[in-house]
């Protein structure tokens, strides 16, 4: 396309795309992106086209060149050249400029910025600077520092840019002594490198495709470095639970092969071990050495840089002035650069002799030369000839040089710097206020703070502080050093009083680092001292009953410390003595501490145990300092944010609570239940507002409306409900779906709502009319969660076919399909901003996506089996999920990590069942073990451990010594029950296995399974031999017939129907139909000939298996019925139900001879004694939430033996316990604690 000026010259294209690059490089020191070339392109032409048709014409967004293109290049534009460009003009502008000015050279940045800051000339141009035509190069910086301020080494650098950038080197060391500046060099040569390119010049390429830096400072294993690296390339968070070790080896080097990959590890001192010869690995990072070999030694066309105060072993064979393998050790800059750094930190002497020589005293370590400038000021006026006069600080290590300086600092300032040690990481003067013992004022603190930041010890940045790595290094080692002789020597020691070793309630990959750099050095120090375990336990408990007798009650850490010790060192502290004593910063999640006496004790800052089920529904108060979760035990709990301790918990439903949402000023929580209510509470003091009755089924979903007027809820009874907030009356029942309805969302203007069901739809609901303004149709399996965007433009959905869909709201039309999960969708959420999505799966992951393009940004693997719920802080900073293992999880969303894990103890028992010969009962439960019981005892006899979620089903082989268990880990596991050894795990459900079931002849296993499907499966080879598709929803109960010539099998499900099977064939016969909502449970009679069951619509109902004919309907249970079970001489039916009781039932009459009453929850399985026998004195047994098993004389109805396993608290004494909350209180209270005033001593 061409254009003739007024001077009758033919200008083309790229003549004014070249002056526009020449002006945008000039002003940005970017180039000028594709569609701003189309944009100019369009404007040169003098064609009069809108952004619409340029879109069209150029294949991108009209929203994206309107909005974002267009504005930034006229913006670009009119600054370079002084007057205003906009599309309508640009030509004549552009026009003229041409005519009348030359194109500005580029401005590199790189150019403008070294030659200020490099003693000498810039590395050679065979790697020249940045390209403005040049692609992007992915750039991981992780923590690496900003070197704005970066003076001379120009000879190290040009040396490192020809090993990597001509030679090609594959592993490079940079090794010297702290504070030398290893870190700062390394990154100042890295992201020279990220701006590198090569080749020709007219096809300009980056030296590397990838950059990635990460410190090893905390110590980082193998497996988690080589997680990193892979979720880098790839995109997706591993864990090394996910791949073995060596395979992930392999996959890195792959990546390394195929990418040209700049890798920076620093501090790999971490990796060596103290105290042996140079270059050996600490225990457990050996593999390190594996990783550097085959690097060095392996053809790839990466380049992996390391620094480090010692070369690893492998360096010493692999390296060579013609090697791929080479190392550098840096010593101290030169006088000139020594100077400069001098200068910098406020030192205005010129260059003389005396300021060489104190350079030259320092080895030039720039760390060493920061630290001293600020003694030369603030003791000697800037006088260095005086300072040298007193020969002081002559050090000739780092560590020397900052022990003198710690020497000489306030007693303050070295517990400020333990402090800052200890807690890893930056940290608020709020926080660092509340650690002190015996805080001063915070004047004297911020004084104190103000004096360590001038001695050039401490950093700041944005309001936190912090400490340099070598600096915190050397603390660390002194802290364990002082804190181990401390505690040998004396009773009283300090260190241990004034500092906690760990903070508990940090985040959790803090604590665990704290753990391997503070603890577990100590019990190192403590074991070479006394030798055993049992030693230093005693050691320990003589130090606190010394405190008890003489400082009772005294603030400080020691309790707390020595509680942490001896938890690490695996001690059983059950029935120890903790009363009257200061315990902070204790880390107690999951310790057995049944009998501990905490009696007049403070726990302040400490992790308690905590009880609560699978977490179904999660959400964060407006203003994000509390969450509230919604559990599978009726509850709901409010949570702290910042620390993850337990506010209140909000008891009323009867069921499990499906839903929680605050409303929008954070005053009001609304739960919906399966008690079919929705409950309005106060989120302050816990009261019930209102109790919400008009649904006739379960309750998935509550809403509120922007405004808070307005509260919605979804039901499976197909209906959606609009409640008056203020009143509770319900204004509106919308009715359309056809199935259950899962979710529903209003719009940020409350026009609208949304709602998705198991009628694989979505619906949009016009407000306040509540008609049905669409039907979005495109998924292909239940819709579970639906959301509105931030702006309300677009809806998103995910369903059980593992697929999120974006919709546009105005239109109905589906905007992308978003597809990578491999489970069901769900959870949906959107960011605070609009720019992401989140998507919560049944595959353990958490995807998030990016909305204006779709890509999937991040996976991150969370180990929860079935995530049920996501949600996002209101500043969009962090992430909440919730699902089936008893976990809540905090995740960071722009690093990837966990940085909470709540877990929560329970020990229901779901299922039971006898062994053939009635001597054994089995049990499995809500802690994931499955435990074998000798009747005439009251304690399991073994505990079988191995799956990851509740127990839900077990089943005990009739011919021999096996027994089977089903999960919601989604596997069976087949056990020897004599030795307890699991044999086979089979696999191949892809939800909860609800139900297990041998044949007569034991050798085929039956189970049932959420995902709607029955598996037949042989116990020989773990072979599915059958999988058995009919029921359109959840399989809850699956048995055979005890016909062992040709068994039937029959499943029950929540599609209100019995299925009849042919086992052999796997044929379904007959479908049996009444029930009028879910069966849980089925049972053949003894002979084969008749069927019992029950379910949610709280009837048994008896059935005759040939016809398929309704026998009769017993009723009497006021709650559903989770369990039926034949007598074994077929005159008995026993029914065990949420109502809390057991119904005994005469088959011949149908009357109720019993009610059972004494378990305290739901009643989850119930099961006759095949062989009534001394050793059983009861023959009907039952399992309850509440943990226990009671053991009937159907008789006479009475209980007569009850069993359970000791809770994670049974005894524990709090009474006077300080620093609880109520929540907290009523959590150890449930789990076993006690209140008992202690014993007078009184004489």
């Amino acid at each position: 396309m061409l254009s003739r000026d007024r001077d009758s010259h033919v200008r083309s294209d790229s003549d004014v795309i070249a002056f526009a690059e020449a002006l945008v490089s000039a002003e940005t020191g970017s180039s000028l992106s594709p569609p701003e070339c189309a944009l100019l392109q369009v404007a040169w032409s003098g064609e009069r086209q809108n952004y619409d048709q340029i879109a069209i014409a150029c294949g991108y967004s009209a929203h994206y060149l309107r909005k974002h293109v267009g504005p930034q290049l006229w913006q670009t534009l009119s600054k370079a050249l002084g007057e205003k460009v906009t599309k309508l003009n640009a030509h004549a502008v552009l026009e003229r400029h041409l005519a009348g000015a030359g194109v500005p050279a580029p401005r590199s940045v790189d150019d403008t910025r070294l030659a200020g800051e490099l003693e000498d000339t810039t590395p050679p141009r065979s790697a020249s600077m940045v390209s403005p035509t040049l692609r992007s190069v992915y750039q991981d910086w992780g923590e690496a520092r900003d070197v704005d301020i970066f003076y001379g080494r120009q000879s190290e650098l040009s040396t490192l840019w020809q090993w990597i950038a001509t030679d090609r080197c594959r592993l490079i060391g940079i090794f010297g002594v702290g504070g030398i500046g290893k870190t700062h060099f390394s990154v100042k040569l890295a992201r020279q490198l990220a701006e590198a390119v090569t080749g020709h010049a007219s096809v300009p390429l980056p030296l590397f495709d990838v950059v990635i830096w990460r410190s090893l400072r905390n110590g980082l294993p193998l497996a988690d470095l080589l997680a990193s690296l892979l979720q880098t390339f790839t995109r997706i968070s591993w864990s090394h639970r996910d791949i073995a070790i060596d395979d992930q080896l392999e996959q890195v080097m792959t990546l390394l092969t195929t990418h040209r990959c700049l890798l920076v590890l620093d501090n790999t001192e971490t990796l060596l071990q103290e105290g042996e010869w140079a270059g050996q690995y600490r225990p457990g990072y050996e593999n390190y050495g594996q990783f550097f070999n085959r690097m060095g030694e392996t053809a790839h066309q990466s380049c992996l840089l390391l620094n480090g105060r010692e070369k690893p072993r492998e360096f010493t064979v692999l390296e060579g002035a013609e090697m791929p393998v080479r190392s550098l050790y840096l010593k101290g800059v030169s006088a000139q650069t020594g100077h400069q750094l001098l200068q910098a930190k406020g030192v205005t002497a010129p260059f003389s002799t005396d300021l060489a020589e104190l350079i030259q005293r320092y080895g030039g370590n720039p760390l060493a030369l920061k630290m001293v400038s600020t003694t030369v000021q603030d003791l000697f006026d800037g006088d260095i000839a005086a300072f040298l006069h007193q020969n002081i600080m002559v050090v000739e290590a780092i560590d020397e040089l900052l022990e003198q300086h710690f020497d000489r600092l306030t007693a303050l300032e070295q517990t400020i710097l333990y402090w800052l040690a200890i807690a890893r990481e930056p940290i608020s003067l709020r926080d660092l206020c509340q650690d002190l013992v015996d805080a001063p004022s915070q004047r004297t603190i911020l004084t104190a703070l103000n004096s360590l930041g001038q001695r050039s010890l401490i950093e700041r940045h944005q309001g936190q502080f912090s400490i340099q790595p070598v600096i915190m290094e050397y603390l660390t080692e002194r802290l364990v050093n002082q804190a181990c002789r401390e505690m040998v020597q004396t009773q009283e020691p300090q260190i241990l009083t004034t500092h906690a070793l760990i903070k508990a309630q940090a985040k959790d990959y803090v604590r665990e680092g704290q753990i391997r750099l503070i603890l577990q050095p100590m019990l190192n120090h403590l074991q070479a001292e006394f030798k055993t375990s049992s030693l230093i336990a005693d050691h320990l408990m003589a130090m606190l009953r010394w405190q008890q007798a003489h400082l009772p009650l005294a603030p400080g850490y020691l309790a707390g410390n020595i509680l942490n010790l001896l938890i690490q060192m695996g001690v059983d502290v059950s029935g120890y003595d903790f009363s009257a004593l200061i315990i902070w910063q204790a880390y107690l999640e999951g310790a057995n501490l049944r009998g501990v006496n905490f009696s007049q004790a403070d726990l302040s800052r400490s992790v308690l145990p905590e009880t609560f089920a699978s977490t179904l529904s999660v959400a964060f108060s407006p203003d994000g300092s509390h969450f509230a979760t919604a559990t599978t035990d009726n509850d709901i709990c409010l949570w702290q944010t910042a620390d993850g301790t337990k506010r209140m918990i909000y008891q009323g439903h009867t069921g499990w609570v499906h839903a929680v949402s605050f409303n929008p000023d954070g005053s009001m929580l609304a739960s919906g239940s399966e008690d079919h209510t929705i409950r309005l509470w106060q989120v302050q003091t816990g009261q019930c507002l209102a109790t919400l009755r008009g649904h006739h089924n379960w309750v998935w979903s509550v809403a509120f409306s922007a405004d808070g007027r307005y509260l919605a809820s979804s039901s499976n009874d197909h209906t959606i409900r609009l409640w008056e907030v203020a009143t509770g009356t319900c204004l509106r029942v919308l009715a359309g779906h056809q199935n259950w309805v899962w979710s529903v969302a209003f719009s940020p203007d409350t026009r609208w709502l949304v709602s998705g069901s198991n009628d694989q739809t979505l619906k949009l609901w016009e407000l306040p009319s509540g008609h049905i303004h669409q039907t979005l149709l495109g998924h292909t399996d239940w819709v579970q969660s639906v959301a509105f965007a931030p702006d309300g433009q677009r809806i998103a959905s995910g369903s059980r076919d593992r697929c999120i869909k974006l919709w546009e709201a105005a239109t109905g039309s589906c905007l992308m399909t978003l597809e990578g999960h491999t489970n069901w969708v769900q959870s949906v959420a959107f960011s605070p901003d609009g720019r992401l999505l989140a998507s919560a799966s049944n595959d353990q992951t958490v995807k998030l996506w990016q909305i204006s393009s779709g890509e999937c940004l991040q996976t991150l693997q969370c180990s929860i089996q079935d995530i049920w719920s996501v949600a996002f802080s209101p500043n969009g900073r962090q992430l909440i999920l919730g699902g089936s293992d008893q976990t809540v999880q905090l995740w960071e969303v722009q690093t990837g990590q966990c940085t909470k894990r709540l877990r929560g103890y329970i020990n229901g028992i779901l299922c039971l069942a006898f062994s053939t010969d009635g001597q054994t009962l089995v049990t499995g439960g809500c802690d994931h073990s499955v435990r074998l019981w000798n009747l005439a005892a009251d304690q399991p006899v073994r505990t079988l451990t191995g799956h990851t979620s509740w127990v839900r089903s077990v089943a005990c082989s009739p011919t021999q010594n096996l027994l089977a268990s089903g999960s919601s880990d989604h596997t069976i596991r087949l056990w020897d029950s004599s030795s307890g050894q699991c044999l086979r795990t089979l696999q191949g459900h892809i939800s909860w296995v609800r139900s297990v079931a041998f044949s007569p002849d034991g050798l085929t296993l039956a189970s049932g399974s959420t995902d709607h499907t029955v598996r037949l499966w042989s116990v020989q080879t773990g072979e599915c031999l059958h999988l058995l598709r009919a029921h359109t929803h959840w399989v809850r109960c699956v048995t055979f017939s005890p016909n062992s010539a040709r068994p039937l099998i029959a499943s029950s499900g929540d599609d209100q129907t019995i299925c009849i099977w042919d086992s052999t064939t796997g044929e379904c016969l007959r479908v049996l139909t009444g029930h009028t909502s879910g069966i849980w449970s089925v049972a053949f009679s003894p002979d084969g000939q008749m069927l019992v069951s029950g379910g949610d619509d709280q009837v048994v109902k008896l059935w005759q298996v040939a016809t398929g004919q309704c026998l009769s309907t017993l009723s009497g249970h006021t709650h559903w019925i989770q369990s039926v079970a034949f007598s074994p001489d077929g005159q008995w039916i026993a029914s065990g139900s949420n109502d809390q009781t057991i119904r005994l039932w005469e088959v011949s009459t149908g009357s109720c001879l019993h009610t059972l009453q004494s378990h305290r929850h739901r009643i989850w399985s119930v099961a006759f004694s095949p062989l009534p026998s001394p050793s059983s004195p009861g023959s009907l047994v039952s399992a309850s939430e509440d943990g226990t098993i009671c053991l009937w004389d159907i008789a006479t109805g009475q209980c007569q033996r009850v069993l359970s396993v000791p809770r994670l608290c049974e005894g524990m004494n709090i009474w006077g316990a300080q620093g609880l909350t109520l929540a907290q209180t009523f959590t150890l209270e449930l789990l076993g604690a006690v209140q008992t005033h202690p014993p007078s001593h009184e004489p």
